[in-house]
């Protein structure tokens, strides 16, 4: 598992290759009982920062593709944000129900309480549980 205390780190450009490990280790074979992993976001504070982009990378410049939810959700990866379970299909169904949006209507559904957790913004974005 790994943690972290605001989904504001799950922006930094060393996510993908953060997750990537985690989910290579869980993957590796011959380890009984089966490894579980997934990614942890304490608060729900700004939470929803996992369908935005990545940081760009300091030392090289480069942004990552995709945003920190497609990325835990295409290695394989749920998350628990806030005490609620995600499972990598419901992150990928967020993440393109959520980018779908033009800017307005995320800031109208942030500003309105609908993407308060991920209970609320399956809800909204139409992910079934």
């Amino acid at each position: 598992m790994e943690v972290k205390n605001t989904a504001n780190a799950t922006t930094q450009a060393s996510l993908p290759a953060q997750v990537k490990r985690l989910a290579d280790w869980a993957k590796e074979s011959g380890v009984t009982p089966p490894r579980a992993a997934r990614y942890q976001i304490e608060t729900p504070k700004d939470w929803d920062k996992i369908f935005n982009g990545f940081q760009k990378d300091k030392k090289t410049g480069t942004t990552p593709p995709g945003t920190p939810a497609q990325t835990i959700a295409d290695n394989g990866l749920g998350a628990r944000i806030a005490g609620q379970d995600v499972t990598p299909k419901q992150l990928k169904d967020m993440d393109a129900a959520w980018n779908a949006k033009t800017d307005a209507e995320k800031q109208a559904a942030r500003d309105s309480g609908k993407m308060k957790d991920p209970k609320s913004a399956m809800e909204y974005l139409g992910v079934s549980r």
